[in-house]
């Protein structure tokens, strides 16, 4: 949501009482490896997929 956007680069996940949340991915690198953390909207999981 446009709410959760700082600006053009920074945004934000928010978590939910009811377990929910705003969803999203944040992406980690170093050299050629990449970690992606991704959270699911509907029930917060959060999992974590590294790419090299």
């Amino acid at each position: 949501a446009q709410e959760d956007r700082v600006n053009a680069t920074t945004g934000r996940i928010r978590f939910f009482p009811d377990g929910s949340s705003t969803g999203g991915r944040v992406t980690l690198g170093r050299g050629a490896r990449e970690w992606h953390v991704n959270v699911g909207w509907l029930t917060g999981a959060v999992s974590v997929v590294v790419t090299q």
